[in-house]
């Protein structure tokens, strides 16, 4: 198979994916998950017009020059209901959250009036209108609150509580499978022998996925061998819909991985991609099982996940937005010009300063330098050397957004 662009490996790998099948869960269960139906408002928010401050409501007319004194009539808490229609020169001590009284239409807040027996005196003029959230202000009965295929955040699911929204509607969670290749890898808790490294790819997939939305079920460390490489393969890809392998899928001695899935019966629908990092890399599906065969080296592996195998969890698992927020920002900082390979560079945005930074990584086993960045430069193929003020694109997630 001849090089592919990273837009054709897209489009063979989202080809034909559909969210999995939803199913209904209580609301307190829902946190994190994908709707798969639209939130609609069962009633106005707020349901009655709404005091914002403590103070007391009036009539906007009778304060046209401050200070003005009015009799105070009654008061009302939040979670009560005044019957007292307020008349001119008349205000009720009103508390936040408070429906208004009819005939109202203004709060002043305590902080600007003086109550002297049962007068108050409102030391400061007031607008209609002010500070009172009016009926439906947020939303009215009907209207779409939370859109099918929206994360349920937290202020998301605060929102559907209000809506009383008991049972929702959720996608089904993807469940992945992360196989490492290699006989110089070594478990977390092992010291490396001189030419051996711990295996970081199972932690930096498997997290990814998480954040795609899906479920880590298994993971699993192999040695370079071909039988126990089949072995790993077919117990790895039951009950899981993404069987990812990272390593053994370059074109080396050792390099077993896509044969072995081909005498799986995995169906190879592309083997490398015109990308740097992350060449060789390799995807195939049998039935509705999708994999992918990621290099090995760190950050390859990585970029690679990032780039192929988080939109296509995040398609499974039913959200509306797939693929990464690019923003086009400007350079910082002068940086060299490219090869002819597109390429992704860790990069540093800098919000305050409203650009972006980029810098000099040791290869694709730098995992070191790529973990001081706070996003993913894209870097077109035969550039020229970037001069500061040059637009890039950057690719934007929530690691983004934290330091």
């Amino acid at each position: 198979m001849s090089w592919i662009s990273i837009d054709e490996a897209l489009e063979h790998i989202l080809k034909d994916v559909t969210a999995l099948e939803p199913e209904s869960v209580p609301l307190p269960a829902a946190a994190g998950c994908v709707l798969a139906q639209d939130i609609v408002a069962d009633r106005d928010q707020p349901g009655f017009n709404r005091a914002m401050m403590d103070g007391f409501a009036l009539r906007s007319e009778d304060i046209q020059e401050a200070p003005a004194t009015l009799s105070v009539v009654g008061e009302v808490a939040a979670g009560d209901v005044s019957n007292q229609r307020i008349e001119s020169g008349q205000a009720i001590r009103i508390m936040t959250g408070a429906p208004v009284p009819d005939g109202a239409d203004a709060i002043q807040m305590f902080e600007n009036t003086r109550v002297s027996g049962d007068q108050v005196i409102v030391e400061k003029a007031v607008r209609a209108g002010q500070h009172i959230a009016p009926r439906g202000q947020e939303i009215r009965a009907g209207e779409v609150a939370i859109e099918k295929g929206s994360v349920l955040t937290t202020t998301r699911l605060g929102l559907a509580w209000s809506m009383g929204a008991s049972e929702v509607q959720v996608y089904g969670e993807p469940r992945v499978a992360v196989l490492t290749t290699g006989n110089e890898l070594v478990e977390l808790t092992a010291t490396p022998g001189p030419a051996q490294i711990r295996d970081s790819n199972r932690a930096t997939i498997g997290d990814l996925a998480i954040r795609g939305g899906a479920a880590v079920v298994g993971t699993d460390l192999v040695p370079d061998d071909k039988a126990e490489i089949r072995r790993a393969i077919r117990r790895s890809r039951k009950g899981v819909h993404v069987l990812v392998l990272s390593g053994g899928i370059s074109a080396g001695d050792y390099d077993y991985v896509a044969e072995c899935l081909e005498e799986e019966r995995v169906e190879a629908r592309f083997y490398k991609v015109n990308i740097k990092p992350g060449k060789p890399l390799w995807y195939g599906r049998r039935g509705k099982l999708h994999v992918l065969g990621l290099p090995g080296n760190p950050v390859s592996s990585f970029v690679t996940a990032r780039i192929f195998l988080l939109p296509l969890l995040r398609r499974l698992a039913g959200r509306s937005r797939i693929h990464d927020l690019r923003l086009s920002m400007p350079l910082l900082e002068a940086f060299k010009g490219t090869g002819s390979r597109p390429t992704f560079q860790p990069a540093i945005v800098d919000w305050e300063q409203q650009g972006v930074r980029l810098g000099k990584t040791h290869g694709s086993g730098d995992l070191n330098f790529f973990s001081h960045g706070n996003s993913l430069a894209f870097l077109p193929p035969n550039h020229a050397d970037f001069e500061v003020g040059d637009k890039i694109d950057v690719l934007i997630d929530e690691e983004s957004l934290v330091g």
